[in-house]
């Protein structure tokens, strides 16, 4: 009887999943996409109105995927220092968005 309820459990799970996915591909929801092009578009403009300084460091976390320590070596900072900048960084960015609580900001 466990086995049963395991395997229903199982197959209920996987239907979830395969529904929730195709349901997220934006390639099947021509709206998805284009909100998708639409955020996309308002981030690279507020990210080129960021100071040089900011866009370095957003750059370095997020388009070369590097970690605090790399950065700092890069940079000549420490691991700490280089979070806060990100940090405000972020913050810089959703602010320009015009971006005003936490769920918002998820780019």
């Amino acid at each position: 009887m466990q086995w049963g309820r395991s395997e229903g459990r199982r197959g209920r799970a996987f239907s979830r999943i395969e529904s929730q996915s195709s349901e997220a591909d934006p390639k099947e929801d021509p709206l998805a996409d284009l909100i998708s092009e639409e955020r996309r578009e308002r981030v690279r403009n507020a990210f080129e109105n960021l100071g040089p300084g900011d866009r370095e460091v957003l750059t370095l976390s997020y388009v070369e995927s590097l970690g605090a320590d790399e950065i700092g070596a890069r940079l000549n900072l420490t691991a700490g220092a280089v979070r806060v900048r990100r940090h405000r960084a972020l913050n810089r960015l959703a602010e320009i968005m015009g971006v005003t609580n936490r769920s918002e900001r998820e780019l």
